[in-house]
């Protein structure tokens, strides 16, 4: 008696009458389900429960869910141990989180963040009018000039100023050609893939070695 007097309390209840809703408008289709004409639905898992996924998977069960606005946001900048493509965040109606059961409208805005690294376009759009050094300073010094040049030009670098500088004596791995300075705007340390303007001046110092008593 006193179960029966419990669910007949139940029945007459606002979370009854929205899961009583929402199961009649489940409409099975072979494997699939198709919700129709639902204004509320509840969420199967907590917000937690979706953190890691992947974005098109969580995106799928939103729509499924009967979600019409589910929006996905791009984020770039990675955490510890974060995958192309998981998710890290959930937010319905400009709120963070949500409980398992929690019912929601189904027009809801849902914005699913993931991470995704920029792309080389995304990258140089935010640097107008730049260009990335190929290697940083480190990698050129020592190595035949000619090199350096063809490389920094196919980059899109135009002014390049070359100096030779002549010595008499050759170090043991010393080379003829062999760059000894080289900067970019006065600046002699540089990373690669650093930004750089277009217009950047480069200075490529070089040593050619010569015997003694040969001019």
């Amino acid at each position: 008696a006193v179960r029966a007097y419990e669910c007949s309390k139940w029945a007459k209840t606002e979370r009854f009458t929205k899961i009583t809703k929402f199961v009649n408008n489940y409409t099975d289709c072979g494997d699939t389900a198709l919700i129709a004409y639902l204004q509320e639905a509840p969420m199967p898992e907590a917000s937690k429960y979706y953190v890691g996924k992947n974005i098109a998977e969580v995106q799928t069960i939103m729509q499924d869910l009967g979600f019409t606005n589910v929006k996905i946001a791009k984020i770039t900048q990675k955490g510890v141990m974060v995958k192309n493509g998981q998710v890290l965040n959930i937010r319905i109606n400009d709120s963070d989180g949500f409980n398992m059961c929690d019912w929601y409208p189904t027009d809801s805005n849902i914005v699913i963040e993931y991470y995704e690294p920029e792309t080389e376009e995304e990258i140089a759009a935010a640097h107008p009018g730049q260009i990335r050094v190929p290697n940083s300073s480190k990698y050129y010094l020592g190595r035949v000039y000619t090199e350096a040049v063809e490389e920094l030009q196919n980059a899109g670098f135009v002014t390049i100023g070359i100096e030779e500088q002549r010595k008499d004596k050759k170090g043991l791995l010393s080379k003829n050609g062999g760059i000894a300075i080289i900067s970019i705007n006065g600046q002699t340390q540089f990373e690669k893939g650093e930004w750089f303007a277009e217009q950047s001046t480069i200075r490529i110092v070089y040593h050619t070695y010569v015997e003694k008593g040969k001019k």
